[in-house]
């Protein structure tokens, strides 16, 4: 009884971020009420009845949340068709590539400070630009 007037004091008062609604200041006032009288028909409805409706409520909400799984499953599969063409990133020309850039990897650059194009920023581009053409005479 002290643990949950504590409570309604608590939420009541400006302390929390949230203050406490008015159904559980209702509900919290009842179960005080039903301790403090220790009626058999209250006893009976608080121990029994409550904990049917929230053994049924909590099945209810599993079965809700596993239809809900098995719909967002079911959206998730994504068909491909044998015919679907196939981008290969190595083997497209470099003007190609300004228009299929990967989205994911500029918004990374993006969100940690870079701005830089992926061209620049690719490190084997950058080894590639210092490649020469070596001539060898015999």
């Amino acid at each position: 009884m002290l643990l949950m007037a504590t409570i309604l004091h608590l939420g009541k008062s400006s302390l929390p971020k949230k203050p406490i609604t008015d159904d559980d200041v209702d509900r919290i006032s009842l179960c005080l009420k039903v301790l403090s009288e220790c009626s058999p028909l209250m006893n009976d409805i608080f121990n029994k009845e409550c904990r049917q409706s929230l053994s049924h409520m909590l099945s209810a909400k599993l079965e809700e949340e596993k239809l809900s799984q098995k719909k967002e499953s079911e959206k998730r599969n994504v068909t491909v068709q044998p015919d679907d063409p196939i981008s290969f990133m190595q083997l497209t020309a470099k003007n190609e590539m300004n228009c299929k850039e990967d989205q994911f990897q500029l918004s990374l650059l993006a969100a940690m400070g870079n701005t830089q194009r992926k061209e620049a920023a690719d490190p084997l581009a950058s080894k590639l630009n210092k490649v020469t053409k070596c001539q060898i005479h015999r």
